[in-house]
């Protein structure tokens, strides 16, 4: 670090700050912030960045990242319009909270013109050991955790979606998603409405993560919608599927169209086609959380023409 570092390391810091501020409209610490330059370049490394929402300072912090790494031109970061090549997140934790029905905001929306006030654009960020955990409304039920094993964004700005792309696992059933799309703009007052579109893989679920299932599904599909009320279509195939109890393996194979609320898992089955031996069912339903207890609840009306006694 040369002469002047300090002070550059200071402004950086206050900057960064004032971006993260606005971005998210929480509360922001950093433990620690180092800049050393190459002229013209400038490397900065951030440590145990959290952001905390306003008006609840014992909640779970909404976001953390342990470390996070950038580089860029030194006349870049200071200026009125900076733009970052490619910044790096390691140890990134996001965690969605659920809104109390009928409650107010607990951090307001702004009329400020942030695209113009604060118009940093990040080309690409590149996130490794990063966890997604999506709180019940519940505090007595486990929070849904998803482990990303990589996740790609970007270009990242107030006034435009990011595109992503990310390997993750879903804990149940159990399996690896490979999807992209593009996310945001950031709704700051309630995440639960930002918009999400885009395509995903599901490979290798082990439906024995299920009480009472067997069998290793595969899935394609699209969602498109708020990250809260998205409408998810697609197909699965299971050749293997079986009820544990009675072990009898079938080739089962469904087409649906489906909506889900992402901060919670709720799914409301819109319109299931399943094809199994000679039978075919017309289904619809709903898979929720609507019992005190750990677990779902499954409702499902099914009708069929012609199926065979045997299947």
């Amino acid at each position: 670090q040369d002469r002047g570092g300090s002070s550059r390391a200071g402004a950086a810091q206050k900057r960064i700050e004032t971006y993260f501020r606005s971005k998210f409209h929480s509360s922001v610490e950093i433990s620690g912030l180092q800049v050393s330059s190459v002229f013209p370049r400038v490397h900065v490394t951030i440590n145990d960045v959290v952001l905390r929402q306003y008006g609840d300072p014992t909640a779970p912090p909404v976001l953390q990242m342990q470390r996070v790494t950038f580089e860029t031109k030194i006349a870049s970061i200071l200026s009125h319009r900076p733009v970052i090549g490619t910044v790096w997140l390691d140890g990134l934790q996001i965690r969605i909270a659920p809104r109390p029905q009928g409650s107010r905001p607990l951090i307001q929306p702004t009329d400020d013109d942030l695209a113009n006030r604060y118009p940093v654009v990040i080309k690409t960020v590149h996130v490794k050991n990063a966890q997604l955990v999506i709180l019940p409304r519940d505090p007595a039920k486990l929070p849904h955790e998803f482990d990303l094993h990589s996740l790609t964004l970007g270009p990242l700005g107030f006034d435009r979606p990011a595109k992503f792309r990310t390997d993750l696992i879903n804990p149940v059933p159990k399996g690896e998603i490979q999807s992209e799309g593009e996310f945001g703009p950031w709704q700051a007052d309630d995440p639960g409405r930002t918009p999400v579109s885009g395509h995903y893989k599901f490979e290798n679920a082990n439906l024995g993560t299920l009480r009472g299932l067997e069998g290793t599904l595969s899935s394609t599909g699209t969602f498109d919608g708020p990250l809260n009320f998205l409408t998810v279509k697609g197909q699965t195939e299971t050749p293997d599927f079986s009820l544990r109890a009675t072990n009898h393996p079938v080739d089962l194979q469904t087409t649906f169209s489906a909506m889900v609320d992402g901060t919670n898992g709720n799914t409301i089955l819109k319109s299931v086609v399943a094809r199994f031996g000679h039978s075919t069912l017309a289904v619809k339903g709903e898979v929720v959380d609507r019992s005190p207890r750990r677990g779902r609840t499954i409702v499902l009306d099914a009708q069929t023409r012609g199926a065979t006694v045997q299947d």
